[in-house]
């Protein structure tokens, strides 16, 4: 559980200690296996829900992807298309037919 004291070094300002849990009413994906064709030649790819912005977790053969900030991917192995669902993946990092893609993110349940 975390608990808040104050900052050491600046008797204004707090910090907080421990691990905090989540009260945001967000649901958990863990896991999810996304909707597309693994030919080595696609690279889009599919999910269920629309992920909270940022808390995605892209594992492609067990190694995690790092997220790039625009679609050109010059700074990232995918991009992301939080409103469509759709994750693209960089020209390096197309999944292969016997590749495994995993991902975990929160998402908002609306209805």
């Amino acid at each position: 559980m975390a608990y808040v004291r104050t900052h050491p070094d600046y008797p204004k300002f707090r910090m907080k200690k421990g691990v905090m849990p989540d009260f945001s009413g967000a649901n958990i994906a863990d896991g999810e296996i996304p909707s597309g064709i693994m030919d080595g030649v696609n690279r889009e790819f599919k999910i269920s829900n629309r992920p909270l912005k940022g808390s995605e977790k892209i594992f492609k053969d067990g190694l995690r992807m790092g997220r790039a900030s625009t679609i050109a991917m010059t700074d990232g192995d995918y991009f992301i298309d939080y409103e469509s669902k759709t994750i693209t993946f960089s020209k390096t990092q197309i999944p292969q037919e016997n590749s495994i893609i995993r991902i975990d993110y929160k998402y908002m349940k609306i209805g």
